[in-house]
């Protein structure tokens, strides 16, 4: 290590190469000796300006200049843009658990109010509220309720089993059966990168490589795709669909930076279009 080093503190990351010479100091801090260059701008850095930006098995050293722009870190890009955003899973879960619980809210009022329903059946209300927080909160983006829907379910066994009284008892199959789906979609909720970034949660690079893949990084594509299934209860789309999704795999180049991926949903879109169009073809030529 030489002197410059030494008097820096400064440690070269691992498999940076050392610059020689009289021009080899950081760009960003004059008096240190520089421990390797951008592999964007070419600039030198120093170990506290090298930055490693892109997927793990593809990262890149860049300087600190290069590493602010978003089509240099694409990665952190993303995480900036979507965090605190609602994505999908809050549109529809806080929404149609917020109508679902006001309508479960007034059926549940209305007939505790009857006067042949027993006065114990009126804690059936309390489970309804609590559903109606939760749902309420959630929209809002309370990090909490992240966890508390997983208690739904279990508390919407209890208001059933509240009515036991007051007509048949639900069958065990079925009281399991609601509570089972609820559950695997709140699991799928509580899993999303996307999700955990609308609440402001730390995302790992894994975490958001796969996000980048799956959906960032070619939306064409994974447009083209859905449409393409949209296309199934819609008859007409396919054309939409096929053109999207052409256009989305023209655009694929895992080799670009950003990479751009998408190749697997794009190809299925074309599929789709093209079965879907057949069969549109086949019914108008079977009608008339």
């Amino acid at each position: 290590m030489s002197t410059d080093d030494s008097a820096s503190g400064v440690e070269p990351p691992d498999g940076a190469a050392r610059p020689e010479g009289p021009g080899g100091f950081c760009a960003a801090h004059r008096g240190r000796r520089a421990t390797g260059t951008c592999e964007r701008c070419g600039a030198f850095y120093c170990a506290d300006c090298c930055h490693l930006v892109g997927a793990a098995d593809a990262a890149r050293r860049v300087c600190g200049a290069c590493a602010k722009r978003p089509d240099v870190d694409y990665l952190g890009a993303l995480r900036s843009r979507l965090s605190g955003r609602r994505d999908l899973f809050i549109w529809m879960l806080g929404i149609l658990g917020l109508l679902g619980s006001l309508a479960g809210l007034v059926v549940v009022l209305g007939a505790a109010l009857a006067p042949e329903v027993p006065a114990a059946a009126g804690i059936a209300v309390l489970p309804v509220l609590y559903s109606l927080v939760v749902f309420t909160c959630y929209l809002l983006k309370q990090r909490w309720t992240r966890w508390a829907l997983f208690t739904l379910p279990v508390v919407g066994l209890t208001s059933e089993l509240a009515w036991g009284g007051t007509g048949p008892v639900p069958a065990p199959s079925d009281l399991v059966r609601q509570a089972l789906i609820p559950t695997l979609l709140y699991l799928a909720a509580w899993r999303s990168p996307r999700n955990k970034l609308a609440f402001g949660l730390e995302v790992s690079r894994a975490e958001l490589e796969r996000l980048w893949r799956r959906s960032a990084s070619n939306p064409l594509a994974r447009a083209g795709y859905l449409v393409a299934l949209l296309s199934i209860l819609v008859p007409g789309l396919e054309v939409v669909s096929a053109g999207l999704s052409i256009a989305g795999l023209r655009r694929v180049n895992p080799r670009a930076w950003p990479p751009v991926y998408g190749r697997g949903e794009a190809i299925k879109g074309i599929v789709f279009s093209v079965v879907g169009l057949l069969g549109t073809v086949l019914l108008v030529s079977a009608l008339f």
